[in-house]
């Protein structure tokens, strides 16, 4: 049988190739059925058991066919089981990109341990010889799910991954020139199979204080920039939850030097705040559930129409910046 299965072809003119079966009763030919998204075709194979598109495929696509019998009154027997392979050409190395995770979407509440995962590569022009994908389990700090792929967007299985009130983070990466590509961005998503996870509800009678990870409290820092992290106790409300995050160079937080008030995920970098050496800051995060009213652009702060709750506020000093990596 041809083309391989899962295979990539380096031509958009490719030969179908199959294996011919003795029947009981004549036979005219076999139906040939090819199809991608936007590309649909069929193809009665009257002699012998090979077929060669008229014209070119598409490429950097997916593609399935199949197969079946015609009799000589044209009825049709039992159809083959769908084969599927790819279209180049491959990428380069310098068009790797970054993969668009799809679902599940950043934030949503899965509810049951295998879901599907869909991706997509941002260039249609090639198409890379596989990925890597994982999901990672934050709270037993392994992963809950690891493998290589074919050039598909997609990974299905039967079999339970995931566990129950947990928070995960998934992320999937190119395989380009051989290799796997070092750079991606992570998602996130929960799991609550039955509505019971502790926080349920996930209104203001289960808020929580966010508990900061990173910096430490106290802790030396030396490079230009911070990036703070934080974990929350409920990894089922997480979609529902608006972090605010504010670093400052006083206890007060008169004096912000970086702030944002929506933000979905555990962690804050803010990219254009630069830290001076050998100088103290301090930083705290805020969660908050329900509708929020906005201030103007100017406002180091906003106002709340929800309950909020605000963790305690972090120090950290700043030593040699630029000349090693973070302590603490």
């Amino acid at each position: 049988m041809g083309p391989p299965r899962s295979g990539i072809v380096d031509t958009l003119r490719p030969t179908f190739e199959w294996v011919a079966t003795d029947y009981d009763c004549a036979i005219q030919g076999y139906r040939v059925r090819l199809s991608s998204a936007g590309d649909e075709r069929s193809a009665l194979v009257t002699s012998g058991s090979t077929w060669t598109p008229e014209s070119d495929l598409m490429p950097a696509s997916m593609y399935s066919w199949q197969i079946a019998a015609v009799a000589s009154d044209g009825s049709e027997g039992p159809a083959s089981p769908m084969y599927y392979f790819f279209t180049g050409p491959l990428c380069s190395e310098s068009q790797t990109r970054m993969v668009r995770l799809v679902s599940p979407a950043a934030g949503e509440t899965v509810t049951y341990p295998n879901p599907p995962l869909t991706w997509s590569y941002p260039l249609t022009n090639c198409i890379p010889e596989g990925y890597d994908f994982t999901v990672w389990d934050v709270a037993e700090g392994r992963n809950a799910l690891h493998g290589h792929g074919s050039p598909g967007t997609s990974f299905e299985t039967g079999i339970s991954f995931l566990q129950d009130c947990r928070l995960f983070y998934w992320w999937v990466q190119p395989i380009i020139g051989g290799s796997v590509s070092p750079n991606y961005v992570p998602s996130y998503f929960v799991t609550d199979f039955t509505g019971t996870c502790p926080g349920a509800p996930c209104d203001a009678s289960t808020l929580l204080a966010p508990q900061p990870v990173a910096p430490e409290n106290g802790s030396a820092w030396n490079e230009i920039s911070a990036t703070v992290s934080w974990t929350y106790e409920y990894p089922v409300c997480l979609p529902n939850i608006t972090f605010h995050a504010q670093i400052a160079r006083d206890p007060d937080f008169d004096r912000l030097i970086a702030y944002s008030d929506s933000i979905h995920w555990l962690s804050f970098n803010p990219a254009a705040a630069f830290l001076d050496d050998c100088t103290t800051y301090y930083w705290r995060v805020a969660a908050e559930t329900g509708t929020r009213s906005h201030s103007s652009a100017n406002s180091s702060r906003s106002t709340s129409q929800s309950p909020s709750v605000r963790s305690s506020s972090f120090l950290f000093t700043t030593t040699s910046i630029g000349k090693g990596t973070k302590r603490g």
